[in-house]
């Protein structure tokens, strides 16, 4: 795969992104990976597969990004994918945000002055969880970790449960939601439900032989998901 690396500035804290097929034409899309992934991470999935122009970032705390001292907030994690999309300059863009990903990129929505031509849920409800000890725990289980111990430290400081509901209501006619078979996902029943009843226009695509981690098991099943919701130009 051929990308270009870029470290953007947001007030200090650099944030790490990948650039593939800058010259390509159609609606950019910005991908935001999940809580403790990075870039390296969706690019080593869907690298080989992008042909649209494509940015994958990190945020704070994850894979080659900086881990501030401060600034764990929501908000400040949000604002790291406005300063991306501002850095490259897009005035159109269609996003993927997989799982909490994508609760910080709706947290970003009004942040990011770009026409959103399509807003792709990676099987999450609308929320971000109240991260704890316990969570702390279940991920320092894992090796090879992608998220720092101070962005650790510094998400656990004041877990709070936000909806991320309302920030979703502009993109209303352009969300829609990848994920995998039932048994097997975050996207429950209910959640389908509550998606649907919030947004009568969403989308879902259901993986088949997918779980949560879709995009790893399944490149090109996900990045045909992920382009059949994109509008064409």
């Amino acid at each position: 795969m051929t990308y270009t690396e870029h470290y953007i500035d947001n007030n200090g804290v650099k944030i790490h992104a990948l650039e593939f097929n800058p010259a390509a034409h159609g609606i950019p899309l910005v991908m935001v990976p999940g809580m403790a992934n990075s870039a390296g991470e969706l690019a080593e999935s869907l690298g080989d597969l992008v042909t649209r122009r494509t940015i994958m970032l990190s945020i704070r705390g994850r894979g080659k990004s900086d881990s501030p001292a401060t600034g764990w907030r929501l908000e400040d994690q949000a604002s790291d994918i406005a300063a991306v999309v501002k850095h490259f300059g897009l005035t159109q863009l269609a996003i993927f945000g997989h799982s909490t990903g994508g609760s910080i990129a709706a947290r970003a929505l009004p942040m990011i002055t770009a026409d959103i031509a399509a807003f792709i849920i990676g099987d999450f409800a609308p929320f971000y969880p109240p991260y704890d000890e316990g969570w702390l725990e279940h991920v320092q289980q894992f090796h090879d970790l992608q998220i720092s111990a101070v962005a650790l430290a510094g998400i656990v400081a004041s877990p709070e449960y936000i909806d991320v509901s309302d920030y979703l209501l502009p993109v209303r006619e352009r969300l829609f939601a990848i994920t995998g078979d039932l048994d097997k996902s975050a996207l429950q029943e209910e959640d389908l439900d509550r998606l649907h009843q919030m947004f009568p226009a969403i989308e879902v695509a259901r993986l088949e032989g997918c779980s949560h981690e879709f995009y790893s098991e399944n490149p090109a099943l996900t990045m045909n998901a992920i382009e059949h919701f994109i509008p064409i130009t």
